[in-house]
């Protein structure tokens, strides 16, 4: 069992202030409800977008804006294909990866718009903001990208309005698919903003398959991170196993996890008193990753239910949706 894969996530104080920002912007950008209108975002942040930036005037910004440094350290074409985005506080440009899937576009202009907005990003950020896939990753370690990343996704979520419209709802990932697509957000960033910030005793896995298989055939799985929420780091052992095998008790669950169909079993987990808890735990495979969220079964069923018809496509987000 092992820490070292949990999410670093910031402490409320340190998101007080990254939300307060936000519903400042929100408001002047007159933003009423679901989805975030993106220009309005741009507009209200004062940044002026280009689509494609040249190789050559991209090695020249970074030379007028003193960072003759980093081209020594790395080479230009290879550091410029990790770019997924950047800010420029003096002209307020801004350029996101015109190539990456419309929900990351869209998750990588709202993070350059909390640059644009935070100023104390503009203190310590050497006049442009650099992002690449390893700042933009959930788990970044520099502080400034994690409040960036909060931001972002605060600013597509519109802070709490995802909670307040959650809370006659079912905790499932149906619930989170129905959020994803009324947010215009992928299901993974859905998934994380509902662990992180409605209040649930909940946890969100994120496992890979590994290219090895064991003797009868079956998958290994890997889990790149996990992210409990703070009521279930007060009930629960919040630490998971780094690899999964056919033995464990989740591996059935992320094995059989398809992108049309959310997977749903059942799991015994003790929480820190010592006694065992019946939990309910649900796989979704995006493409990409297999989803997990792990929570306590209810004992009742809610009076309010969604009912659900998901069909997947490249978008990850479901395209058909009933009540």
């Amino acid at each position: 069992m092992s820490y070292r894969r949990k999410v670093q996530t910031l402490l409320p104080d340190e998101r007080r202030p990254i939300e307060e920002r936000v519903k400042l912007l929100l408001k002047a950008a007159g933003v009423k409800g679901p989805p975030t209108p993106t220009q309005s975002i741009v507009d209200c942040a004062q940044m002026v977008h280009v689509g494609e930036i040249d190789l050559e005037d991209f090695k020249e910004s970074l030379v007028q804006r003193g960072l003759r440094r980093l081209l020594e350290l790395a080479d230009v074409s290879q550091l410029w294909r990790k770019v997924k985005g950047f800010f420029r506080y003096d002209d307020r440009v801004f350029y996101v990866d015109p190539t990456l899937h419309p929900h990351q576009k869209n998750h990588h202009t709202f993070h350059e718009a909390y640059h644009a907005i935070d100023p104390a990003h503009e203190i310590v950020s050497e006049v442009i903001h650099l992002d690449t896939a390893q700042t933009l990753s959930p788990w970044a370690k520099r502080k400034m990208e994690r409040e960036a990343n909060l931001g972002a996704s605060l600013i597509r979520f519109q802070v709490d309005q995802l909670q307040k419209e959650a809370r006659d709802l079912p905790n499932s990932l149906e619930t989170v698919c129905y959020f994803a697509e009324k947010f215009e957000s992928s299901i993974h960033g859905a998934l994380r903003h509902y662990v992180e910030y409605h209040g649930n005793v909940c946890v969100m896995l994120v496992f890979n398959p590994t290219a090895d298989v064991t003797m009868s055939g079956e998958p290994y799985y890997t889990l790149r991170y996990y992210l409990p929420s703070p009521r279930f780091e007060s009930c629960f052992e919040s630490s998971w196993p780094e690899r999964l095998y056919p033995d464990d008790k989740l591996f059935s669950i992320v094995n059989s996890a398809l992108p049309n169909q959310p997977s749903c079993d059942e799991i015994v987990l003790a929480d820190l008193s010592g006694n065992r808890v019946v939990c309910v735990a649900q796989g979704f495979h995006n493409h990409y990753d297999i989803l997990i969220l792990v929570f306590p079964k209810p004992s009742t069923q809610l009076r309010k239910r969604l009912l659900f018809r998901i069909t997947t496509d490249r978008t990850n987000a479901p395209t058909k949706l009933a009540r």
